[in-house]
């Protein structure tokens, strides 16, 4: 339980618990500042600058700090030998949809659907600029998915806050071993569709708890352009599926579609 509270935040608007990477809180759907960035960016300017005016000690205290530098460059190395020991991944292992989609409030977010077709259990991070018609960048962001399972498929969105008018964007990928089990496969999944939301229910039947499972839905003109975009926790009050449990979730559309396709991502503890 521990683990999981380290992992949560408080929403600066409804103040209900809600995951620490969460860009919009899904109780009262409020976009989540990046105050927090801002504030270690300032700690880290402070350290360099202490760290340039403390360079100014004797010889002794220069030769000890060589000798620790010339650990920590060792240590580097080293790290960097594990990592090229690790799994290697090409974009030949994934299949990538993109959609782009601008809200009624002046945002835009480019959804990235990642189908995994290696065989190992896959977390993505990526970074995006949004371009306008000129080719000039008017937003940034970052992404990522915890756990893509072999064989599943999962979604990220990178949030231009504030920005609209997108004409492009470049976005680059890294794919790593994860951290976490997969549970997306696991979950049996029910989809009833109507005029202005859809039903999605969702059992987990697998043997661990499914946690921060969530259902993203994009509903689609005829010309499958995102035209609304619905997302909300399908879990209970601990965040998790546990195992046999069926949950429902309801998103809503506000506007006329053609179709709509639901997307999950979800993880459980290793």
């Amino acid at each position: 339980m521990d683990n999981q509270n380290a992992e949560m935040k408080t929403c600066k608007y409804c103040m209900m618990q809600i995951p620490k990477k969460a860009k919009i809180c899904p109780n009262c759907k409020k976009k989540q500042s990046h105050t927090v960035r801002w504030i270690i960016l300032g700690v880290i300017i402070l350290l360099l600058l202490l760290n340039i005016f403390g360079k100014s000690g004797s010889k002794d205290a220069e030769s000890e700090n060589t000798a620790e530098n010339e650990k920590a460059e060792t240590t580097v190395v080293e790290n960097k030998t594990d990592e090229a020991d690790g799994k290697t991944y090409s974009e030949n292992d994934f299949d990538v949809k993109e959609y782009l989609y601008e809200n009624t409030i002046g945002d835009t977010l480019y959804f990235l659907i990642v189908t995994n077709n290696s065989q190992a259990n896959v977390a993505v991070s990526g970074n995006a600029t949004a371009k306008d018609s000129s080719g000039n960048s008017i937003g940034a962001d970052d992404m990522d998915i915890a756990v893509v399972g072999a064989g599943e498929t999962s979604f990220g969105y990178f949030y231009f806050d504030g920005v609209t008018g997108v004409d492009s964007v470049d976005y680059s990928l890294k794919y790593s071993d994860s951290l976490y089990d997969p549970v997306i496969n696991n979950l049996e999944v029910e989809q009833t569709t109507n005029d202005k939301n859809v039903i999605v229910s969702a059992t987990n039947k697998g043997e661990k708890e499914a946690q921060f499972v969530m259902a993203q839905a994009l509903f689609f003109d005829e010309n499958n352009n995102v035209i609304w975009e619905s997302e909300d926790y399908i879990t209970d009050d601990e965040l998790k599926i546990k195992p046999n449990d069926t949950l429902s979730v309801q998103l809503d559309c506000h506007k006329v579609y053609d179709h709509v396709e639901v997307y999950f991502t979800g993880r459980a503890g290793k």
